[in-house]
């Protein structure tokens, strides 16, 4: 039997609450292998599975931080699970057991991730981007490598707009994360 993570019963993780409320009641997410989720949808996400896979593929070989997907259909899209992550938000907000050094880091690998997505527009022959790439879409796994989640909202639409103000609202909040980061580093170093 497959192990339902999520469904309209269910409350996303890292979104407000409505959102949350409303994207639970869109999709259903489960565990349908040792190492895959499945999330199906109550409506046609994809039109054209094998060019969006396609297109994924190579956003992901521009950068590997983006979680693999298996396989997409009309209403649901295959990729890893990622048992061991915690959100990216988290680390930011010090709930979890990350030094200091580490934390800067995982800012910086996050901030390059940010970097990447918009330098792949402009060497790209389409605008396929992630449209919600914010601070709950990246998790960090166990080894502090970043994995950007949530692949569904990548698409051919032009939302820069959208796109362009969560980069940077996401780039503000990891930045004035990090200064703190250094400026406390620093007094701890002094004394």
């Amino acid at each position: 039997m497959n192990k339902i993570l999520q469904n309209e019963n269910t409350a996303v993780d890292g979104s407000n609450f409505y959102r949350k409320i409303y994207n639970a009641s869109m999709s259903t997410i489960e565990v349908i292998g040792e190492n895959v989720v499945r999330k199906t949808y109550k409506r046609n996400q994809f039109p054209e599975p094998e060019r969006w896979l396609k297109s994924y593929n190579q956003l992901r070989s521009w950068d590997h931080r983006y979680i693999k997907v298996h396989k997409v259909g009309n209403d649901y899209i295959e990729m890893d699970y990622i048992d061991d992550g915690v959100h990216f938000i988290d680390v930011l907000e010090n709930s979890t057991d990350h030094t200091v050094d580490e934390k800067m880091k995982i800012i910086t690998d996050f901030i390059d991730i940010l970097s990447l997505s918009y330098g792949y527009i402009s060497q790209s022959n389409e605008v396929f981007l992630h449209n919600d790439l914010s601070l709950t879409n990246v998790l960090v796994d166990s080894n502090n490598k970043l994995i950007v989640i949530d692949p569904d909202s990548c698409g051919y639409e032009a939302r820069q707009d959208k796109g362009l103000s969560n980069l940077i609202y996401a780039y503000h909040t990891t930045m004035h994360k990090y200064y703190r980061l250094l400026s406390y580093k620093k007094f701890a170093n002094e004394n």
